[in-house]
């Protein structure tokens, strides 16, 4: 089965555009006793990380493309303030972000999308949340960590 399921994944890899446009991830949970519970498989969108020590501001920042719109995230993981850019946004364009706990309780939610967005978490207590931001028709999700 595990096989399979390695020969699986190679195939996809190899797909022409697939290993450069999706970034295929393998999480597993596992009991006290050290038993594998589960297999979380994620497609995604490639994203990249950068951590330029040169920008102070954008240490620590994520990168994703919707389409034409560019959307950069920092710091990650964040002491309070997170910071997200969005450039090529096209006018007249509706979007939002929200942001939940990991028990899904909503916290925040904004019903436009600017070029500068800044969340404060500074109240929250440390932990992952989970922001979803849209853009028109396009959405991506995010899980922030916050320390």
């Amino acid at each position: 089965m595990n096989k399979l399921f390695l020969i699986i994944i190679a195939i996809l890899l190899t797909l022409p555009g697939m290993a450069q446009e999706r970034t295929i991830r393998i999480n597993y949970s596992y009991d006290a006793s050290g038993n594998r519970v589960s297999r979380v498989i994620s497609f995604s969108k490639s994203i990249t990380k950068s951590s330029d020590s040169t920008a102070n501001t954008k240490e620590n920042s994520f990168t994703d493309q919707l389409g034409r719109i560019k959307i950069v995230l920092y710091p990650n993981p964040t002491k309070g303030l997170l910071t997200i850019e969005v450039t090529n946004l096209p006018d007249n364009t509706k979007g939002g972000i929200t942001i939940a706990d990991a028990s899904g309780k909503l916290l925040q939610e904004s019903t436009s999308l600017k070029s500068t967005n800044t969340i404060d978490l500074s109240n929250q207590s440390p932990g992952m949340y989970f922001l979803r931001i849209r853009a028109g028709d396009e959405v991506t999700e995010w899980k922030v960590l916050r320390e």
